[in-house]
């Protein structure tokens, strides 16, 4: 019974966004704020599992949005317009992901090249948002597990987007020391993932 009813909530929103996305077309900048309104939950959740910091996903949700506006006049009704929002977030993504691989592989920062190869690998085998949710309720979970000085780690390096040169300097370590540590971190983190199957 519950999963028919979550089928039949599903077809309504996707009648919606349909409704709006139409509205869209013909102009109606109203209807393009109620989209955001209705979707960027969903969408800053499915960014949110791949980017490495809180700076890439507005970036990433942004950027989505704005490509969004632009070809709205491409999108076809059909009730697929959740699926094509997270098509252009994917595509964006991995573009960014691809360009910070580069760019930490031309700063000889190893551990930042393979966390954005590996994001970019995860990011083309993972399948529809319902996976990708629980993969990000599990490591919100997993992150409450940390100690407060793994999870300040965790947040000065991912969230804040700080340089490990400047954690060291703040923490009176060895560059060395936080980059292992943040490695060790990370594999803690996947193995609570694993624990949990969505990793």
């Amino acid at each position: 019974m519950a999963d028919a009813d979550d089928e039949q909530r599903a077809n309504v929103s996707a009648v919606d966004d349909d409704r709006l996305s139409v509205r869209i077309q013909q102009g109606d900048r109203h209807a393009f704020l109620e989209l955001v309104q209705s979707s960027e939950r969903e969408l800053r959740i499915f960014i949110t599992l791949y980017a490495s910091n809180l700076a890439m996903v507005d970036e990433v949700l942004q950027a989505t949005y704005v490509t969004v506006f632009e070809r709205i006049e491409r999108y076809q009704p059909r009730g697929t317009l959740r699926a094509w929002l997270k098509g252009i977030a994917r595509n964006l993504l991995y573009k960014e992901l691809e360009a910070r691989s580069r760019m930490h592989a031309l700063e000889g920062d190893i551990l930042e090249e393979l966390l954005a190869a590996s994001a970019r690998r995860q990011l083309d085998d993972d399948g529809p948002g319902e996976q990708a949710e629980a993969r990000l309720r599990g490591l919100q979970q997993c992150l409450l597990q940390l100690s407060p000085d793994a999870t300040e780690l965790i947040r000065s390096r991912y969230y804040e987007d700080r340089p490990i040169a400047d954690i060291a300097a703040r923490l009176a370590r060895s560059q060395t020391w936080v980059a292992v540590t943040l490695y060790r971190i990370r594999k803690t983190l996947l193995t609570c993932l694993r624990q949990r199957g969505v990793a």
